[in-house]
């Protein structure tokens, strides 16, 4: 299965794959622990929790997704 970790040009992190599974987290750290706990699905990575409105809705659609935020705001 291809994998890549890009970042978009709306400043996100993307680790993509075929997975209907989504993980927002914030932080690429974050990004990196879920893939080493063993996440199989794909991830994006916030730099802040209001970033995540910066995402396009067609990244969003027919998956189940995750959110994995600090409690900071």
């Amino acid at each position: 299965t291809p994998k890549a970790i890009t970042l978009g040009v709306k400043g996100f992190w993307y680790w993509k794959t075929q997975s209907q599974h989504l993980l927002v987290c914030e932080g690429f750290i974050d990004l990196l622990s879920a893939l080493t706990m063993g996440w199989k699905g794909e991830i994006i990575a916030v730099a802040g929790v209001w970033d995540v409105k910066r995402i396009p809705a067609s990244i969003w659609q027919n998956k189940t997704v995750w959110f994995a935020l600090d409690a900071d705001q």
